[in-house]
């Protein structure tokens, strides 16, 4: 997988069960997510060493999988499930 695109990853669902996979790529800009009702759940590690993770409404499960990024921001909407690894940077 290539990773090109340069600018900000915005998931955007309202359904459950969505998953993201990064194929070992790092994200290169801030990601957010937003739906109420979505659920992203992390297949891999994510990481995005330089930028933030917005989780705006909506659920992200890191099902167990490594995270390394500089912050993870919530509202008071939003829930995620950190379970056996942790996020850090």
């Amino acid at each position: 997988m290539n990773l090109t695109y340069s600018g900000s990853l915005n998931f955007k669902s309202s359904a459950a069960g969505n998953t993201i996979t990064t194929a070992g790529k790092t994200i290169l800009f801030q990601s957010s997510f937003d739906g109420a009702g979505g659920e992203w759940i992390l297949q891999d590690a994510f990481t995005a060493t330089n930028n933030d993770i917005f989780v705006n409404r909506g659920n992200l499960n890191t099902n167990g999988q490594y995270g390394k990024v500089p912050k993870v921001a919530f509202n008071q909407r939003s829930y995620t499930k950190f379970n056996s690894r942790l996020f850090n940077y």
